[in-house]
């Protein structure tokens, strides 16, 4: 990772002194990582949780989605749209036990307004 939250190498994060290695451990029943923020940069510094559950692993399957053009983008319509996707994929691959739902989409980025006129304008 790098320093300014986001993956290193990627735009602006490139400088050697401002990387580091965001690993994540349990030590006596608490977990120590690195937490992400809103915008889903990750902070340079390490949080301790008391108490968690884990429920996904690296190795766990999810359903990766998209963001359809013909339809808002309100919760209730992403919503109904995962639990049909949930549907669709146990009846057709039972044997895909997926865990969660990810989207990767730029759209999903809450500074796309900041950006947009930091671009064009």
């Amino acid at each position: 990772m790098h320093k300014k939250g986001m993956v290193f190498g990627s735009a602006g994060q490139t400088d050697e002194e401002g990387k580091f290695f965001a690993d994540i451990k349990e030590e006596d029943g608490a977990v120590i990582g690195y937490a992400a923020n809103e915008y889903g940069e990750c902070d340079p510094d390490p949080v301790r949780l008391e108490g968690y559950e884990e429920v996904f692993r690296t190795d766990d399957y999810a359903l990766d989605v998209h963001i359809p053009a013909d339809l808002p983008l309100t919760p209730d319509i992403c919503l109904a749209s995962y639990d049909r996707a949930k549907e669709i994929m146990r009846r057709a691959y039972p044997e895909y036990n997926f865990k969660g739902i990810v989207c990767r989409s730029w759209m999903l980025e809450k500074r796309l307004e900041e950006i947009h006129r930091i671009i064009c304008f």
